[in-house]
């Protein structure tokens, strides 16, 4: 299992946050894999579907996907979205981008230890940005 460090996250996030911005959490995600997909890889799908960091301001949400390979963010390929555009249903972080379906990511403290990481005080900070605007 590998070791994630909250602190590598937000290191990782900081960066793209505006000068007015606060981080109030940070995550990290897996896309969640079909069925289907599943069930043909014997459910080791779930262990190659690409990265996620996602950080919580007071503003926003930051999607920052992360190289494959590399492990390092893909800068070209951050979005940031207003809070009305992720909601959690079940398991799932549903991220509503301008086209196509949702993406559908899971924590991926299922897969990592992230060391000083709370899912419920990520989930909590996106409530708290959607219900104080």
């Amino acid at each position: 299992m590998a070791r994630v460090s909250f602190k590598q996250i937000v290191r990782e996030i900081t960066p793209f946050l505006n000068e007015d911005e606060i981080l109030l959490s940070a995550g990290i995600f897996k896309e969640r894999a079909s069925v289907g997909l599943l069930m043909l890889t014997r459910f080791l799908a779930r262990f190659y579907m690409p990265e996620f960091f996602a950080g919580v301001t007071d503003q926003s949400v930051i999607i920052l996907p992360l190289d494959r390979e590399s492990r390092h963010v893909n800068d070209d390929r951050v979005f940031r979205l207003d809070f009305s555009a992720v909601e959690f249903k079940g398991n799932s972080f549903l991220v509503y981008r301008e086209k196509g379906s949702p993406l559908e990511l899971r924590f991926a403290s299922e897969c990592f230890y992230v060391e000083d990481f709370n899912k419920n005080e990520f989930i909590g900070a996106v409530y708290h940005g959607k219900f104080s605007q």
